[in-house]
């Protein structure tokens, strides 16, 4: 993807940093450096995919990644954030997500974050007011249910829903998992969306049984065992 035909990286930049950072004058100073080298390491990998695939797996802490996905995105801004997305498609010519993609798994590490993520995934806060400054909306939203999961040096707080999501202008209908990831001894935000279809759309959430979806504990483990979010 070139400059010419494909997505400015400083588009993904603005989601990835969304409400949950505050620049200070000494970091806009540093990223007039490290921003102009991360714009060229963008453009680098959305031209190789092997680099972005390798960069991907480094940043997710994973040998491999999920069946069935590709990195169509990594980002990373020098002491702000690092952007990984995965699809089931690649992204169009454009550098937009496709309109054939169905599942996504987007994942954010940020060096500080915003605390109203805690307050979401223990249903405190209405998930509306913290998306939104992500460049996420959720319309249409009924609650699945969510948990929290324990691995090694790792809790991963999850909230299930199903409605519309739309991720920058890509609509997505199904079910959406939203995960708060916290590591030992470290203070870093880290969050995951992980999008699907919902086998069960017609079914009302009361009645339908989400064994196998990823609204599931079991499935949600196995995905997040995949990788070792707390590696980098």
């Amino acid at each position: 993807m070139t400059e010419e035909n494909g997505r400015s990286p400083w588009s993904w930049v603005a989601w990835g940093c969304g409400g949950c950072l505050a620049l200070s004058g000494l970091v806009i100073a540093v990223l007039s450096v490290g921003g102009y080298m991360a714009y060229r390491t963008f453009q680098r990998e959305m031209r190789d995919p092997t680099a972005r695939t390798e960069k991907a797996k480094r940043l997710l802490g994973t040998d491999s990644l999920p069946e069935g996905y590709l990195a169509v995105v990594t980002l990373s801004v020098p002491f702000l954030f690092d952007t990984v997305i995965l699809a089931d498609e690649p992204l169009d010519e454009d550098g937009e997500l496709a309109e054939s993609t169905e599942r996504l798994f987007i994942y954010v590490d940020a060096i500080r974050g915003d605390r109203n993520w805690q307050r979401y995934t223990s249903g405190e806060a209405d998930p509306s007011e913290i998306l939104q400054g992500q460049g996420i909306r959720l319309r249409g939203r009924e609650e699945i249910g969510g948990g929290e999961l324990k691995l090694d040096g790792c809790r991963i707080d999850h909230v299930s829903h199903r409605g519309n999501l739309i991720v920058q202008h890509r609509a997505f209908d199904g079910i959406t998992t939203f995960l708060l990831i916290r590591c030992e001894g470290d203070t870093k935000l880290r969050v995951g969306v992980w999008i699907n279809p919902d086998p069960l759309a017609e079914t009302p959430v009361a009645e339908a049984d989400f064994a196998g979806t990823n609204a599931d504990p079991d499935e949600i483990r196995s995905f997040v065992s995949l990788f070792d979010f707390c590696a980098g």
